[in-house]
């Protein structure tokens, strides 16, 4: 998400990622208009919501000309992100921050168990290398 606006800071350009709580658009509703083809291509249906998501995930819905204000105002301010339900801050932190938590978990036990890999000698430009044996460290 943060890349493209680190690619592009020298050139004095900016990204903000805008991450919607809730805002009523009408995609609920439209969405299978613009199906793909290799999908099932265009249809009338109304997309399905389980009832599952629709409870984790209860909260107002604010329509798009009460947003763009504060969207725009992030934009000018050259934040990286927008979030527009702050009463979600708690929602998040038990759900999403949970999951990347236990992600760096398991990077720290593959790295315990497996040892860690040896760092490109060319950054990020890619380096093939002839076998495994010289991918990790021990």
């Amino acid at each position: 998400m943060m890349n493209l606006g680190l690619e592009l800071a020298e050139h004095g350009i900016h990204t903000t990622s805008y991450c919607p709580g809730g805002v009523a658009t009408g995609m609920k509703d439209n969405n299978a208009r613009y199906r793909p083809a290799r999908f099932g291509g265009p249809g009338e249906e109304q997309l399905e919501v389980s009832e599952a998501s629709s409870v984790a995930h209860s909260h107002d819905f604010y329509t798009p000309e009460a947003v763009a204000p504060m969207v725009l105002d992030a934009v000018r301010h050259n934040r990286a992100f927008v979030f527009d339900h702050p009463d979600q801050r708690a929602h998040f932190r038990r759900t999403y921050s949970g999951i990347v938590e236990a992600c760096y978990d398991a990077a720290d036990e593959w790295h315990a168990s497996h040892g860690t890999p040896k760092a490109n000698p060319e950054g990020a430009r890619l380096v093939h290398s002839q076998g495994r044996e010289k991918l990790w460290q021990n």
